[in-house]
């Protein structure tokens, strides 16, 4: 995750979750509220450093991601809003081969 020059309260984090649609239409609609109360869905949360108000990366490694269509979405925990220029969540995937 590539962050803008921000400045977070204390404790702050992004946490991403991840809904699969089961029959390969529809997903979840829960609200944000109701994702922090099980993290059935949580794929990763990320801290967000609260000293510098310079520009940020914070990288989460080796999440496996369901075999299946997907979305995320991002619970912004920073205490200031995340909707300037150059604050972006990238998804790089990879498999292994697991034929020996």
């Amino acid at each position: 995750m590539a962050l803008a020059s921000l400045s977070p309260t204390a404790g702050a984090y992004v946490a991403i979750y991840v809904w699969e649609a089961a029959d390969g239409t529809n997903f979840p609609a829960q609200s944000d509220a109701d994702l922090r109360l099980t993290s059935t869905q949580l794929l990763c949360t990320l801290p967000v450093g609260t000293t510098a108000t310079t520009a940020q990366r914070v990288v989460a490694r080796n999440i496996l991601l369901p075999p299946a269509k997907i979305q995320f979405k991002l619970d912004n925990q920073t205490g200031v809003a995340l909707n300037a220029s150059g604050n972006t969540v990238k998804v790089l995937p990879y498999n292994y081969n697991l034929n020996g």
